[in-house]
């Protein structure tokens, strides 16, 4: 998980950008462990961070998130979603009225949510510092 965790925090590093097989289960626990806060949107990825209300997109619309392609899903940044509402291009395919719903709800949601000039925050929340060590990771 200390890879995951540079990946997410230190992302100017040369190795950041390598794709390191780490195993679902681990990618999960990560997933669940983060605490973002929004600022700019350049380091939290839209679809798939828990970003808007402690949740990650696949959990508050998984219909709508499944008519996006994963490439998209896996590099899309909150900042490159929200410009001109091009999060709406990402989704291709019909929607059904369970989607239909979902995607009225993100829609909701997200047009009153505003970005910031401040950078995006990632917190450990099984630290007090917030900050990810071996040993919160494993209590």
């Amino acid at each position: 998980m200390k890879w995951l965790w540079v990946q997410k925090t230190a992302p100017d590093r040369p190795w950041a950008g390598l794709e390191i097989p780490v195993h679902c289960n681990a990618r999960a626990l990560f997933g669940i462990s983060i605490i973002t806060q929004v600022g700019n949107g350049r380091r939290t990825l839209f679809w798939s961070d828990r970003w808007l209300h402690d949740c990650c997109l696949k959990d508050i619309a998984p219909e709508v998130v499944s008519k996006v392609p994963k490439r998209v899903i896996k590099s899309r940044t909150v900042e490159q979603a929200l410009t001109n509402r091009q999060w709406v291009r990402y989704i291709s395919g019909g929607l059904s009225f369970v989607g239909l719903i979902e995607y009225l709800m993100l829609w909701d949601l997200l047009r009153v949510f505003a970005l910031t000039e401040a950078m995006d925050q990632h917190r450990w929340r099984h630290d007090s510092s917030g900050v990810f060590t071996s040993k919160s990771a494993y209590r």
